[in-house]
């Protein structure tokens, strides 16, 4: 379930950052159901019904700061959403206008590796899976493109970072 402990942050998709203090069960029309409490701001509080825990995930947090945790009220949460959807469709715009300019551009394609190159890439300490080997081939083929490549891998905690592969 989660991972959970009481006392972790938590996102609820509709309500926002909450601290889950523990599950509990409670009876419902007669049937004991087990819940998920979550503490949001003073003195709000949810009981999140077992059967929908694909609404919870655990906090990420990408520093050390405690999140300030939200209101179930008052539409704080909706306007945080609200702003990273604006955000994210903003980047997507610069990103397709990016993309339209590296098509334009002409330069010459790269050559081949250098014996420089060959050397640094001996110099690697680890053996790379077949599939590490496919991704570079690949890469350097993409890298007769202008611009270089853009690279986009999930990172464990979840963020997105993106990196440009330059030619050596």
């Amino acid at each position: 379930m989660l991972d959970l402990k009481p006392g972790d942050y938590v996102v609820h998709i509709n309500f926002g950052i909450g601290i889950f203090r523990g599950l509990i069960k409670k009876e419902v029309e007669g049937v004991e159901k087990e819940f998920l409490f979550i503490e949001y701001a003073a003195p709000d509080r949810l009981f999140v019904p077992a059967d929908q825990l694909d609404r919870i995930q655990k906090y990420l947090n990408p520093g050390d700061d405690q999140p300030k945790l939200n209101r179930l009220t008052g539409g704080e949460w909706q306007k945080t959403l609200g702003k990273a959807k604006e955000e994210a469709k903003a980047f997507a715009r610069d990103l397709v206008k990016l993309y339209a300019v590296r098509k334009r551009v002409e330069r010459s394609p790269y050559g081949p590796d250098t014996p420089f190159q060959a050397e640094m890439e001996q110099t690697f300490p680890w053996v790379e899976t077949p599939s590490q080997m496919t991704a570079i081939r690949e890469a350097k083929l993409r890298l007769r493109l202008p611009f270089g490549l853009l690279l986009r891998r999930f990172s464990r905690d979840g963020r997105l970072p993106f990196s440009v592969l330059r030619p050596f």
